[in-house]
This record gives structure tokens, C-alpha cells and sequence, in this order.
């Protein structure tokens, strides 16, 4: 059955699943009909029925359109608005618009490629539709979309409608598979990539023909790709255009890349039930922490928030431990402790992230010293919700725990946060802040955070950059580990938005490189099962049996 996580979070709200049986269709279009495929998926029961169709003209494509509930075509929906506007000034016997200076390459760059092919650069460099032999497909693409429309349909380029615009190649590399070398005369890397897909998608079914047309003919396989982006559409893991681009994506059109490690949401069976009905993953993981929390006996209310502060906090720890947890916390103006209008304190929840750091971390407040994390041990000042300014105007980024010491561990650390959609947003003052401090591969993330805000849909990586900043800033003479803690249910593996955050996670680890602040990500339940291991102090692996006591559900 499809997992929760299978709704449009694009505008910050679920929508009903699509209507059953869904059926969507894919096109590879070429020039001519010699090389254009098409990929028909069509859920049953249990299964993705699979069919395609080979050297495609206008006709087949338009009546195997007629049904589908979204129809993915990789090809150009549109031309760059300023190459247009060129074509417009050029037939007047109007000047070229070009800048009068020695770089004229920049604005060549604008003739070239639209705000979507822009964006897309970010995961894979699409070709140019305006100085490419692809523009002849986007030709064939228009006269196509003229026809629909002729008929009645509505066409809308970004992609809302019931038309989108694809990019296999770009796909495969959100799904983490990775195109190298895929259209070559060597049909291995092919074959490679759709045992890729059917291992991601067992529910897949491909006939043993056309799995091997398939592995034989990248035409067809990119077809097969267009038809799981058509279904990522349809159910909301795709990334639409920012609304600061949404003007020019009419007239251009817009790529939809499918979320970083979607692809088994996108394969995932609908199935009969009211999967519609079920909560989303954050509100369900909050539910699932507070039911447990009342197996324990606490009493809690309708919004899983309890009355007293022992209630939430590890019924193992010590007096002096809960002390120094309340005095850490007070001492940066209570903010998490402190009741307002007649709500409990936010430290009360049982989805607390506040609270989720202290029960980890709180023994070394006062009572432990040295903090196994990772390859190290970090030992020194020790302290939760603490500021890191990045000396910027405006409130500070604030780490969940840091240990200031010869070598610095900053802990930014996660409950269920992560669960819901977040857009990066930067002042302008970041600017020049990241030239000033930033490593080379941390202002190249920015760069593509500013670029395309929803790079990213569950990891936060704008608070992330910011968190860099204030360490680096702050801790300029000693090594910092910047550690991203984030917690999952026991069932992740089975919720397609923690495949996605995982997939982020690890797309961003992989693009920042400083060797002075050192990134690293894990889980709240790899920490604990380096604190539970033998050889461990007896304390310590008891203290990471209770977490795990606490926290350790399934939604």
C-alpha cells in the first residue's frame, strides 16, 4: 500500500489521492517516430502493469494519452523567454539584445537556457533548447500540446495540469542511479539501471520482452522513467516551479524532477483503502511519541503535551541531571519551559525536539564527562540550546547541544521536524557572509539553495548552512564536527518521506567538504547503537536502552 508520505506537500497541505485504477502514460519523443517510445503504467491489485509502445507517430500518442491522469513527455515545453524576445528584436531588424561590455557569454547563457533548465543544472545539466538539435523535438512537442489543446484540453507548461514536462536523466540521479554512460553503445549500464528500478519498485510489472527491450534501447527505458516522474506527479513528489519563477515556467515550461529518493513513492501501490484518511508523517510520528509515552503512565493531553516537566524528561535520570537540564534551559530565557496562552510548555511534548536532545545528551551536563560521538570523544563546556552568531543582525542560529573544547562537536538535532516541507530562505545579508566565511563547497550549496529553495523538501539545509557559518565563525582556530541528529520511526524504511530526507541528507553531505568544520549525519538510533555497544561503560549502554525505551515507534 502507498505509505502516508504520498501527498502533495508542495503547498504546505495534503490532497486526495488520485481516483483508482491510476493510469498514467510516458513519452520519450523524438524528432520522428522512429525513436519515440512510450510507457503505458497502469495500477492493479498488487502491480504496476507495464506496456510499451515503440515508433510512436502523433496519432498513437495522442489516443494512448486519452485516459491517462498524467502524461510525461521529456521534451521541452517552451523556448527561453529572452531567446524569443532576441528572435522578436532580430525580425523587427531591431539591435541583438546583447550587453555592451567583454561578456557577452553571460547573456548568451539567458539565450540558451530557460529559469527550468537553470534550476536543473543543480542535479544534472539538461541540454539547450534554443541552440541544440533538441529544439526540433520541442517542435514536434508543441504541435503535439496545440493538438490537445484543439481538443479541449487545458495545457498548463509548469506542469499543474494534466501535462508535465520530464527529464529522465535528471530522474535517475534524485533516485540515486546513476545515467553515466546509459546512452552509450554498451548496453551495460543500462541493464544496470533497470535492475536499479525494479529493485526500487518490486511491484513492477515488467514483462520479461519488454525488460529486455528495456535493457537494450534507451528510448525505451526512458520512456518506462517518464511514466514513474507521471505518477511522482500525480501524487506530489515532484518539485514545481517557486512561486518567484511560476511567470516565466507558463511561457518556458518546467522541468519536474522528482524528490531526492522518491522513487519507491512513486512506484508504491495506491491500493483500495481510504489511504487519503491517514494523517501525514509529521502529525502521525507525534501521535505514535505520545501514545507510547502514555504506556508508561504519563497522562497527556489531546495534543500530546504533558503537565510536568519530570513526566517528559528520562525517568533515569538523577536529580542533579534533571537540574541541569532545567538550569540550561532557563538560562537562555526559558523559552522551552515556559506555558503561554494557557498551552503547555513546548518541552513538554512527547514530540519535543528540545526535549529529545536533553534526554540524549543530558548526563554530560554535569555528571559525565567526555561525549563519545562518531570516530571521537569531546570533552570540554557542555551545553544545550546554545547561539552561535554568525554576526549577523537578527536572532542567532541555535544548536541543540555543543561541547567547546579542544576539538568542538555542534549538534543540530531533529525529532519530527523533518517530516514536514521546508523552503530555504536566506536575507540578503547571507551574501556576503558566506564569501566572507564559507569553504568553496559550502557557498556552492548556498549558491543552489538561493537558485532553487526546494532543492531540498524535508532537510532543513538553509538552518544547516547558518549553523555553519556561526561555528566557523566562532570556532575559527579549532576542528568542529557539525553533526545532523535526526530521529526515525522503527518502520522508516517503509515511509517514503524518510527515503526522501535520508536521499537529502546524504545529496547534501555529499556537496559540502570543509576541513576545518566537519559535516557528518546520522540517526538517533546509529548514535545509540554506538553508545549500546560491548566495550561501552555499563551506564552508558543502560542510558541508550532507555532511549531507545522512549523513543523507539513505529507510525
Amino acid at each position: 500500500m502507498i505509505d502516508t508520505a504520498v501527498r502533495n506537500f508542495s503547498a504546505g497541505r495534503e490532497q486526495p489521492l488520485p481516483s483508482l485504477p491510476m493510469r498514467v502514460l510516458g513519452i520519450d519523443l523524438a524528432a520522428s517516430k522512429k525513436t519515440t517510445f512510450a510507457c503505458v503504467l497502469e495500477e492493479g491489485s498488487e502491480d504496476l502493469r507495464v506496456k510499451l509502445h515503440a515508433r510512436c507517430d502523433d496519432a498513437t500518442l495522442l489516443g494512448l494519452a486519452d485516459g491517462a491522469e498524467k502524461v510525461a513527455i521529456d521534451a521541452p515545453f517552451g523556448w527561453p523567454r529572452a531567446f524569443i524576445d532576441a528572435l522578436a528584436a532580430h525580425r523587427r531588424f531591431e539591435a541583438w539584445p546583447a550587453p555592451d561590455d567583454d561578456r557577452p557569454e553571460l547573456f548568451r547563457a539567458e539565450l540558451s537556457f530557460r529559469a527550468t533548465d537553470r534550476v536543473t543544472m543543480q542535479t544534472r545539466r539538461p541540454l539547450s533548447v534554443s541552440t541544440d538539435k533538441l529544439g526540433v523535438t520541442a517542435m514536434r512537442c508543441a504541435h503535439l500540446l496545440h493538438r490537445w489543446h484543439v481538443a479541449g484540453e487545458t495545457i498548463d507548461r509548469t506542469g499543474a495540469g494534466r501535462f508535465v514536462e520530464v527529464y529522465p536523466a535528471g530522474a535517475l540521479v534524485r533516485w540515486a542511479l546513476d545515467p553515466s554512460g546509459y546512452k552509450g553503445s554498451d548496453t551495460k549500464p543500462l541493464a544496470k539501471l533497470v535492475a536499479g528500478i525494479c529493485a526500487a519498485v518490486p511491484g513492477l510489472g515488467l514483462s520479461d520482452a519488454d525488460r529486455h527491450t528495456c535493457e537494450q534501447v534507451d528510448h525505451a527505458f526512458d520512456a518506462l522513467v517518464c511514466a514513474l516522474v507521471a505518477r511522482a506527479a500525480l501524487v506530489g513528489l515532484t518539485d514545481p516551479p517557486p512561486p518567484v519563477l511560476r511567470g516565466q515556467a507558463v511561457e518556458e515550461g518546467w522541468i519536474h524532477l522528482p524528490l531526492w529518493g522518491s522513487l519507491p513513492g512513486a512506484g508504491a501501490i495506491v491500493g483500495s483503502d481510504d489511504a487519503a484518511a491517514r494523517p501525514a508523517p509529521g502529525p502521525a510520528a507525534a501521535a505514535a511519541l505520545a501514545a507510547h509515552l502514555e504506556q508508561s503512565g504519563v497522562v497527556l493531553d489531546a495534543k500530546g503535551y504533558a503537565e510536568r516537566f519530570d513526566e517528559v524528561v528520562l525517568p533515569s535520570f538523577s536529580q542533579a541531571t534533571k537540574a541541569a537540564i532545567r538550569r540550561d534551559l532557563s538560562g537562555k530565557g526559558g523559552s522551552e519551559l515556559v506555558a503561554r496562552a494557557g498551552a503547555a510548555a513546548k518541552f513538554h511534548a512527547a514530540h519535543s525536539s528540545a526535549c529529545l536532545a536533553a534526554n540524549v545528551f543530558g548526563p554530560w551536563l554535569d555528571e559525565r564527562e567526555g561525549v563519545p560521538f562518531g570516530d571521537g570523544t569531546f570533552a570540554g563546556t557542555t551545553g544545550l540550546e546554545r547561539e552561535c552568531a554568525t554576526g549577523l543582525r537578527g536572532t542567532p542560529p541555535t544548536l541543540d547541544w555543543l561541547v567547546e573544547g579542544p576539538r568542538v562537536l555542534a549538534v543540530e538535532s531533529k525529532c519530527t521536524e523533518h517530516l514536514s516541507a521546508h523552503e530555504a530562505s536566506f536575507s540578503p545579508a547571507y551574501e556576503a557572509r558566506v564569501g566572507e566565511l564559507a569553504h568553496m563547497t559550502w557557498r556552492r550549496e548556498y549558491e543552489r539553495l538561493v537558485a532553487d529553495p526546494r532543492r531540498y523538501r524535508h532537510l532543513d539545509a538553509a538552518q544547516l548552512v547558518k549553523h555553519y557559518l556561526g561555528v566557523k565563525r566562532e570556532f575559527s582556530g579549532r576542528p568542529v564536527t557539525l553533526a545532523y541528529l535526526y530521529w526515525e520511526p522503527l518502520n522508516a524504511d517503509e515511509i517514503t518521506v524518510c527515503s526522501i530526507h535520508a536521499a537529502e541528507v546524504n545529496e547534501f553531505a555529499s556537496k559540502v567538504g570543509d576541513p576545518q568544520v566537519v559535516f557528518v549525519a546520522l540517526t538517533h538510533r546509529q548514535l545509540w547503537d554506538e553508545w549500546a555497544a560491548d566495550g561501552q561503560p555499563t551506564w552508558l549502554r543502560e542510558h541508550a536502552a532507555a532511549l531507545r525505551r522512549r523513543y523507539d515507534v513505529t507510525i
